[in-house]
């Protein structure tokens, strides 16, 4: 039987043969190998300044213009000739990663000098190539992935303008254009990203970007579900309610046990009374308390969440720990802030009163996860915070406030 998939939510066109009318695809039959899209932060992310520029001695390169053309009729040079020009340089990265080949290039179009003008226009174009034959969605759930650490790393979710899929295995590849109507579409405030608050130049440091990107994505698989939870936050953006708080804790109980060291050894006599304490409670008729009791049990000895979070907060206080004061007292008050909610447990502080607390603990438990899953993939966030401020990026405001944060929280803290 033919592997035959329909998808209602894509439009798939391309200029020489355009797919039917009814959007099916048969992945046995055709192969992906480049996926090229492009961003609505991409000039922003790859900001190179020196590829695109005005000539400051213009006049003197006019002249060998001039003189070089060989032109048929007299080209007057007026006192203040402008020359603008791209160097050709095309490739910005490439990085060999787990998802396949990823890159980031210019694409320059140019017009004919006419008494309009002239310019040139760039898009930059991020592309995907893959070592084997993919099927449709496998190629959507790839630049996925790389959408969001490129989203990341500029500070906010990325906007998908334009998506494309070479399809075949030989130059020049067909070029099929993606319209999907599940694409997400994210609202722009005036926050915009600045070049200067991005957490890794690619353009200026190509090698540790590249290396980032593919150790960042070489953990996919395993911290799937914990990246998920943290993204579907991230892509708030400014909109915070309880949920936000609640599933910013959870994700660090969704990661996978190697993000986290060994817990330590019970003592022989604890043990001892954990195995029999569970031999007693095996033997007696199923309940719900039972089954509560022997759930206990068998998280003793085995990392809380607590302890979780605060291994995680180890990759930023052994490198900026001076930036971040008493990190882990606004960790353990955001699990009292979670188990109050989920929980129905005593709360010392009421955060129905105090909204701008339950941001800042939100805060907090998205920066340590985020910041320590790249520090673990090699980010410098130490030289990063070393350059400024940052207060364009997420990471940056959250570290502009986190004293006044501090702050508040201790005093409402009985002592």
């Amino acid at each position: 039987m033919e592997n035959k998939v329909t998808f209602r939510t894509f439009i798939i066109s391309s200029p020489t043969t355009p797919f039917s009318a009814t959007n099916t695809f048969y992945p046995r039959r055709h192969k992906f190998p480049v996926s090229p899209f492009a961003l609505d932060d991409a000039a922003t992310l790859f900001h190179d300044t020196a590829a695109f520029g005005t000539a400051s001695d213009a006049r003197s390169i006019m002249q060998q213009i001039v003189a070089s053309e060989n032109m048929d009729r007299e080209i007057v040079i007026g006192d203040r000739p402008v020359i603008a020009y791209y160097t050709g340089k095309k490739e910005i990265f490439s990085s060999n990663t787990a998802l396949g080949t990823i890159s980031a290039s210019h694409v320059s179009t140019e017009t004919m000098g006419t008494s309009s003008g002239i310019k040139i226009d760039n898009t930059i174009y991020i592309r995907i190539l893959f070592a084997e034959a993919l099927t449709f969605m496998d190629v959507i759930s790839r630049l996925w992935k790389v959408q969001r650490f490129f989203g990341l790393i500029v500070g906010r979710p990325q906007n998908l303008l334009e998506v494309n899929i070479a399809t075949g295995t030989d130059l020049p590849w067909r070029a099929n254009r993606v319209y999907g109507s599940m694409f997400p579409k994210y609202g722009r405030s005036d926050n915009k990203p600045h070049p200067g608050d991005i957490l890794i130049d690619a353009v200026r440091n190509p090698k540790r970007f590249s290396d980032v990107l593919a150790a960042w994505l070489e953990r996919e698989n395993t911290w799937r579900g914990a990246r998920e939870r943290f993204f579907q936050s991230f892509e708030k953006q400014r909109t915070y309610d309880i949920d936000r708080l609640i599933s910013a804790t959870n994700m660090f109980d969704l990661m996978p046990e190697t993000a986290f060291p060994e817990p330590e050894k019970l003592p022989s006599d604890l043990a001892e009374a954990k195995d029999k304490a569970k031999i007693i409670f095996k033997k007696l008729p199923q309940s719900a308390d039972r089954g509560s009791v022997l759930n206990a049990l068998g998280r003793v000895g085995s990392l809380t969440l607590r302890r979780k979070i605060a291994s995680r907060c180890s990759w930023l206080l052994g490198r900026i720990g001076g930036r971040l004061p008493e990190l882990l007292l606004v960790t353990d008050e955001a699990v009292n802030c979670r188990n109050h909610y989920v929980h129905g447990s005593a709360s010392r502080i009421d955060y129905s009163e105090k909204p701008d607390i339950r941001v800042f603990l939100t805060d907090t438990l998205e920066f340590v996860f985020a910041a320590s899953d790249l520090i673990e993939a090699g980010w410098d966030i130490a030289a990063w915070c070393e350059i400024g401020g940052h207060r364009h990026h997420p990471f940056g405001a959250y570290m502009e406030g986190y004293s006044r944060g501090l702050g508040e929280l201790k005093s409402l803290i009985p002592t």
